[in-house]
Parts: structure tokens; C-alpha cells; sequence
């Protein structure tokens, strides 16, 4: 981000940046002289319009000095000189005026030692704004008309290379700040999603809370034959007209499962402008010891042995689609792979997305959960390789450390990779399948989740039933990503990195 600093003391120090646009400038002539860098005539036609546009600029800075000498503004002239001489390295009358000296063999060298120049006229200096805003209209309008001309062919980073330079001249450019999606904000210049999520996250905790405080008070149930059929005696039953919680541990547990359950749906239909419908009433089993898990389990019918042994290494499973049971070995294990599972079954009730989709269903289901209970200890990732080098390995249990550590920062993390990462990583996060992600991809779909929440609300809903629906193409996360939000992969990514840079 350019700095504020030149924003606001413009008037003063217009020319601070013009040497490191004169140099881009520069650049863009030679680019512009070698056709075959581009990939096609429309492009050479481009860079070629667009080189005419910097000798332009190359004009109005020349008179705009000529303008500060005559009015003896030395500061804004050496300014403007320096520029004029970084587009034109071979200028002599820059160098010249720039106090510059011939030394041996002809090389022209700065002055040592020369003292700081000064402005003289406080009235003219009042008058070099709109002076220096007349030297460089002409190009500012070419190169906007150029890029409305072209924009059927021009690449994503010629168009960034474009804002750039009009950013460079004017950090205030309505055109440039406009395409790039920016709005003012207190800290200056930012994306509009950043003031957008900013207050969506506020709606969020004040969803959430909402919702816990209009749950109905709990009240004791009977267990049915349905619920007797484990064999398995359940210490405390309680329940509300959604939700059913049966524990054989501590009744403050089953009571504060109750609470979130019951909320659950509540945030998920306010956050995605639904109204999930699970069918009948859920039914929720909490297992605290030993014993009860392996009971359970051996009574779960019409379940195969080697099915029955794979449930017994998990923490918890659902039976049918509207029960489910969790054994894992604390309450707040238990709380969260509960909600997590909950969460899971509406994304599929209502947009058909199941853990096929991976990045979506982890990142959305622990951005919900934290949201709600606060924890994020449930991912259905269970990685089935454990080839590589013992260095790569490593990595991956240093990565699965940080996902297991209550006090990390997940945003940071994901924002840390992203950085790192090359726009392909984010490509093969988007297509990878659950038993491929990595502990690093994980930070990476929670920080997609949590954007695709907080800054792009109104087109989520589109998207998961694009990426939920029975035929999505084989990249679905890329293909329906740049459907529902109108950005390539390459986009996204760094729209993505941005954002989190600028959240933090």
C-alpha cells in the first residue's frame, strides 16, 4: 500500500514517486520495441499505445519543470528532472539542471556535496497542484481509454501494471482505486471487502449471540426404545422441540450441547439466508467413558464388523442423518466434533456439499463451529499416505502441532502460506480430495471459508449450491469461485492475500 504520507502533503512533495514511475515508464518503452514478448497483436498494439502514452507524460513533466524554474520552485523542478532524466537517461539538459558534472571519459555524474534546493514562490507553489495535474492528464486519459479499448485481451497483470502507474502519480486515483475494488477507510486506502467483512463480522457475533439467548430452556425427556436400544444407561436426557441430548456423563454437558445445538440452525440459516430442514427431531448421544462407547458401538445395528472397528478410532460419528453419536475424551471434544457434525449435515441437507468438496467443508465447518463454541478441534481430514522424505515429514507433524495448539492463530497462518504459496498451491487446495489435504491446507480452506462468510455473503449461497450440485466439474472450487465471484484463479489468490493482510 502506498503511503499516506505523500497522500497527504501532495501539494508539497508531488514528484516524491516520480522516479520510480519514470523508471516503470522506461520500462514499458523497451518492452514495447520487442513485440514478442506478448502473446498476440492486440497486446503489442497495447504496449505499443501505451509507450506512446509514457513519451506523453515524458512532455507534460518536461514543461511542468520548465514552469518551476521560472517561478525558482528548485525542489519541484529537481523533482521533475529526475524524473524526466529516469525515463530519458541520456538527457543532458536534466542533467545540467540537476547540477550534474562530466568527469573522466565523458561520464556525467551527480554533484557531491551540492546544497538542498529550495522553493522560493509560495504563490506558485499554491498553483503547481493543478499544474502538475494539467502535465499529466493527457496520458492519465490515453492510458484509461487504452484499458477500456483493450479489455477483451489484456492480462491481469497488465491491467494491475496499469493501476500501478496512475497510482504512482495520483495514490488518490478515483479510476485505479475504483477497478481495483478499493474504498477510503480510516487507515487509508483498502479493499471494499476488508470494511465489508469488518462489519459482517460483527453481524456474525451478534447472530451468534442471538441465537444462544433465544434457545428455550432445556427439559428433561424420557429415552424412547430408540434410544434404550444401545444398551447403554444414560445419566441425563434433555432436550428442546429441535434437539434431543443424551449423556452418560454430567448434565451441565448435555444441557450446554442442547444450547448450541438447538442455536445452530439458527445461525446457519441467518448467516446463508436459508431454512435447513433436517427432518425429525435430532437425536444426540454422548459417550464419556470407556465402557459406554463400546457398548454403543456393539449395538448400533445393521453395522459390519470392519465398519464397527473403523467408528471405534474416530471420535465420534453420525447414524443415519438425523443421529449421531461422540465419544471423544473431553467435553469440549465432544462439544465441538458435535456442532462440527451438525454443521456438516446442514451444508449437505441444503446445498448437497459433502466432504467431496474438501476445502469447503472443512474451512466452512471450522469457521461455524469456532463461531459457536469457539474451539476448532474436529477435521474429517485422516490422511491415508505417510510417504516423503523424514524432512517432509517432520514438516507435517510441525504443521499438525500448530493445528492442535488452542493459542494459534489461524489467520495468520493461512495468510503466512498464501504468501508463500505460489497461486498453484491455492489451485490444489481448491481441487485436492479430503484424504489429500495436508495440515497446511487446512489453515489455507479456514481462511477461504472465512472470507467467502465475512466478505462475499451475498454470493455464497450460489457458490455452495454450485459447488454441492450433482454434476460440478471436476475443478469445481476454481470454476464455480470464478462463476459466483467473477475471479480467476490468479485473482482470487491475490485478492485473498490482501484481504488477509489488511484483516489482520
Amino acid at each position: 500500500m502506498l503511503s499516506s504520507c505523500f497522500i497527504a502533503s501532495r501539494s508539497q512533495h508531488r514528484f516524491e514517486p516520480l522516479a520510480r514511475l519514470a523508471l516503470m515508464l522506461w520500462t514499458l518503452v523497451v518492452l514495447a520495441l520487442q513485440p514478442c514478448l506478448f502473446a498476440g497483436p492486440r497486446e503489442e498494439d497495447f504496449e505499443a499505445e501505451r509507450a506512446g502514452a509514457a513519451r506523453e507524460l515524458l512532455t507534460g513533466l518536461t514543461e511542468y519543470a520548465e514552469w518551476c524554474s521560472d517561478k525558482k520552485l528548485w525542489v519541484e523542478r529537481n523533482r521533475a528532472l529526475e524524473a524526466v532524466l529516469a525515463l530519458d537517461p541520456a538527457n543532458l539538459a536534466a542533467k545540467r539542471g540537476l547540477g550534474w558534472v562530466q568527469v573522466a571519459d565523458g561520464v556525467w555524474e551527480p554533484a557531491k556535496d551540492r546544497k538542498p534546493p529550495k522553493n522560493y514562490d509560495p504563490g506558485a507553489l499554491k498553483e503547481a497542484p493543478e499544474r502538475y495535474a494539467a502535465a499529466v492528464r493527457p496520458w492519465r486519459e490515453r492510458l484509461m481509454a487504452l484499458v477500456e479499448q483493450h479489455a477483451a485481451t489484456l492480462t491481469p497483470f497488465q491491467r494491475e501494471s496499469v493501476y500501478a502507474e496512475l497510482l504512482s502519480v495520483d495514490p488518490d486515483d478515483a479510476y485505479a482505486r475504483g477497478a481495483r475494488g478499493e474504498v477510503k477507510g480510516p487507515r487509508g486506502w483498502v479493499l471494499e471487502k476488508t470494511l465489508v467483512a469488518k462489519a459482517r463480522r460483527a453481524e456474525v457475533r451478534a447472530l451468534v449471540q442471538g441465537a444462544l439467548a433465544a434457545v428455550p430452556a432445556p427439559v428433561d425427556v424420557e429415552p424412547e426404545a430408540q434410544d434404550l436400544n444401545y444398551q447403554v444407561s444414560w445419566r441425563a436426557s434433555v432436550g428442546t422441540d429441535r434437539v434431543r441430548v443424551f449423556t452418560t456423563g454430567e448434565r451441565a454437558e448435555a444441557l450446554r450441547a442442547v444450547q448450541v445445538l438447538h442455536a445452530s440452525r439458527d445461525v446457519f440459516d441467518g448467516l446463508l439466508g436459508v431454512h435447513v430442514d433436517l427432518g425429525e427431531v435430532l437425536r444426540v448421544y454422548l459417550l464419556c467413558d470407556p465402557a459406554s462407547k463400546a457398548a454403543f458401538l456393539e449395538h448400533i445395528p445393521d453395522l459390519s464388523a470392519e465398519r464397527r472397528a473403523f467408528y471405534a478410532q474416530l471420535e465420534g460419528t453420525g447414524i443415519g442423518p438425523t443421529h449421531a453419536a461422540w465419544w471423544a475424551p473431553s467435553p469440549e471434544r465432544r462439544l465441538d466434533g458435535i456442532v462440527r457434525h451438525v454443521l456438516g449435515a446442514s451444508l449437505t441437507a441444503e446445498f448437497g456439499l459433502t466432504v467431496d468438496t474438501a476445502w469447503a467443508w472443512e474451512g466452512l465447518g471450522l469457521y461455524l463451529t469456532r463461531e459457536l463454541v469457539g474451539t476448532r478441534l474436529t477435521w474429517y481430514v485422516r490422511q491415508t499416505e505417510t510417504g516423503g522424505t523424514v524432512a517432509a515429514r517432520g514438516v507435517q507433524v510441525d504443521w499438525t502441532k500448530k493445528l492442535q495448539t488452542p493459542g494459534t492463530n489461524w489467520m495468520n497462518e493461512g495468510y503466512r502460506l498464501l504468501r508463500a504459496r505460489e497461486t498453484l498451491g491455492l489451485g490444489a487446495v481448491l481441487t485436492r480430495p479430503l484424504n489429500k489435504l495436508t495440515p497446511e491446507d487446512l489453515f489455507v480452506a479456514y481462511v477461504v471459508g472465512a472470507y467467502l462468510i465475512e466478505a462475499e455473503a451475498t454470493e455464497l449461497p450460489n457458490l455452495l449450491r454450485t459447488l454441492g450440485g450433482k454434476h460440478r466439474p471436476a475443478q469445481a472450487g476454481p470454476a464455480a469461485i470464478q462463476g459466483a465471484l467473477g475471479l480467476g484463479l490468479e485473482a482470487f489468490h491475490g485478492r485473498l492475500t490482501r484481504w488477509l493482510k489488511e484483516r489482520r
